[in-house]
């Protein structure tokens, strides 16, 4: 009989490379090992053994250029115990590979944090602000990476934030132990436009990193992930240092079905409370294929990025395309919609927690004595309408202070929506 058997011989679903379990699992359990193999020399090393190979297995899910299937909740989970496994190999002596697309992953991470401090919150991710952890001082550190560096000292000079970290506490003192040194000056910085591709493909763009900056987040991607929500086509906007568009986030796990028959019945989960498109009254597809970045453009100031929608409106639509274009000078976004053949009408969203007033074409949000301004600039039919963000049951999150600004466009052989963002 094998020494593990009754760990890894049963076959349960955390021991093969699923999801943030098995990189939690398998390097818990090898750490475990490690500390016992003087006294229990066999087993120890069995377990280690067993324990590389699996979380080597979740190399994958940072491919193929570092973004996280199941969000950035779950990226600082699986990716800090993924993490401990590595730095404990370098330690012992150990082998354990480290893919080179954790340096990119530690980009990644960084990146989906807004100028407001909160990060673009896909998936079952908290809606809390964002904190660095353990897992990216490591990361930085290893590959030598000087943009990361300076963000990272910088988020931690300018001091602890409201929202507890998703890993929790325990591991705070490894994000000093392991904090790279302070970059020389004149190093690279990262860049204020990145794409993030695979299962959840991802854009994020900003005017600078600053406070004061302008951000925005997208995503293509589908629902079809663990922890996945029908999010696909979503965004958030952060501008005068306050998120304007908002990510509800995830709702309580022990709601009955959350993670089984009953999930898409829940308002945060399916895309009725997304920042994305409707078409004919009906939620995407929940097994949707990935939602890919088909083009990307920079010209001047201006980026473009242009997501394929279709397989999530898979029978609702022949084609469904979002462009976003992102002036890095202003932190004007525009946010156009392509949809032919819808078989109903199409409703266009977004959830803000600021004051708004609709004037015509535009719809003025307020906030601490700041504005933005969402403008119609297209031609079609259907005019602003403001309502609470509130779910259809008591047992669900009730959103208070939240509230969605949609329109409806009428079905047509072909419509095209165009939304500006205009911050002041």
């Amino acid at each position: 009989m094998r020494p593990a058997k009754a760990v890894y011989d049963k076959h349960d679903w955390w021991s093969r490379p699923g999801n943030n379990w098995s990189q939690v699992c398998g390097s818990g359990i090898a750490l475990a090992a490690a500390a016992i193999e003087e006294r229990e020399p066999a087993l120890g090393r069995d377990l280690w053994d067993r324990g590389v190979k699996l979380v080597a297995g979740c190399h994958k899910f940072y491919e193929p250029d570092g973004c996280y299937p199941e969000g950035p909740g779950y990226w600082h989970y699986g990716t800090n115990y993924h993490v401990l496994l590595l730095a404990a190999a370098a330690s012992l002596d150990k082998e354990a590979p480290v893919p080179d697309v954790l340096q990119r992953s530690g980009d990644f991470i960084i990146q989906l944090t807004g100028s407001s401090g909160l990060p673009f919150n896909f998936a079952d991710a908290h809606a809390g602000r964002s904190e660095f952890t353990a897992a990216q001082a490591w990361i930085a550190g290893h590959f030598h990476d000087a943009g990361q560096a300076a963000r990272l000292r910088a988020r931690l000079a300018a001091g602890p934030g409201g929202g507890k970290p998703f890993s929790e506490d325990r591991f705070a003192p490894l994000e000093l132990l392991w904090l790279p040194p302070e970059p020389r000056q004149g190093a690279p910085q990262l860049p204020v436009a990145a794409l993030f591709g695979g299962e959840q493909a991802v854009a994020a763009l900003r005017t600078a990193w600053s406070d004061d900056a302008v951000s925005l987040a997208v995503k293509g991607g589908t629902p079809a992930v663990n922890h996945g929500h029908m999010d696909v086509g979503s965004f958030v906007y952060d501008a005068h240092r306050t998120r304007w568009i908002h990510d509800l986030g995830s709702d309580d796990y022990n709601l009955p079905g959350y993670f089984g028959g009953q999930r898409w019945n829940y308002f945060r989960l399916n895309s009725l409370s997304h920042n994305t498109l409707v078409i004919g009254g009906k939620l995407q597809d929940r097994k949707a294929a990935p939602c890919p970045v088909t083009s990307h453009r920079r010209d001047g100031s201006w980026s473009t990025v242009v997501f394929d929608l279709g397989p999530a409106y898979r029978g609702q639509a022949d084609e469904v395309t979002r462009t976003v274009k992102f002036d890095h000078a202003s932190g004007v976004a525009v946010v156009s919609d392509g949809i032919t053949k819808p078989t109903g009408e199409v409703r266009w969203a977004v959830v803000t927690d600021a004051e708004t007033a609709v004037a015509g074409r535009d719809v003025v949000l307020r906030k601490k004595g700041e504005t933005v301004t969402l403008r119609r600039m297209d031609q079609g039919g259907g005019g602003w309408e403001v309502t609470d963000a509130k779910p259809p049951t008591a047992r669900e999150k009730p959103n208070p202070g939240f509230r969605m600004v949609w329109f409806t466009v009428p079905a047509a052989a072909k419509i095209a929506i165009e939304v500006a963002l205009r911050p002041g």
